[in-house]
């Protein structure tokens, strides 16, 4: 399997982002522009931690940690950011990852629940 790796404006798009704010998504993608284009959301199962279950891809230009929190609510979860579409791989391009967290005081929505028992 071939390795895919970022392109170098991207990877120095990376470093530019301020230590403190590598863990806050809106503010990675934001930094990520134009190549940004479609975030991959998983979130950690609360019955099995080492499973993460894929929630939905979201526009990069449309995601938000608050349209996050009103869709799925509380939890752990990993958004995976990822450009342009790339024909000689049939994906896209990955750009980075990044795990954040919401208060588990936010209830888990019943879309949420409903995606981890379907698994």
């Amino acid at each position: 399997m071939k390795l895919h790796m970022r392109s170098p404006d991207v990877r120095a798009l990376i470093r530019q982002i301020p230590a403190e704010a590598r863990d806050i998504p809106e503010i990675v993608i934001a930094h990520l522009r134009p190549h940004a284009c479609m975030v991959a959301l998983w979130r950690r199962d609360d019955a099995l931690p080492q499973r993460w279950v894929y929630l939905e891809r979201i526009w990069a230009e449309a995601f938000s940690v608050d349209e996050v929190i009103q869709r799925y609510g509380g939890g752990e979860y990993r958004a995976k950011i990822l450009g342009q579409w790339d024909p000689s791989q049939r994906r896209e391009q990955y750009l980075t990852q990044i795990t954040f967290g919401i208060d588990r005081h936010c209830q888990p929505t019943a879309a949420t629940l409903a995606k981890m028992r379907s698994r």
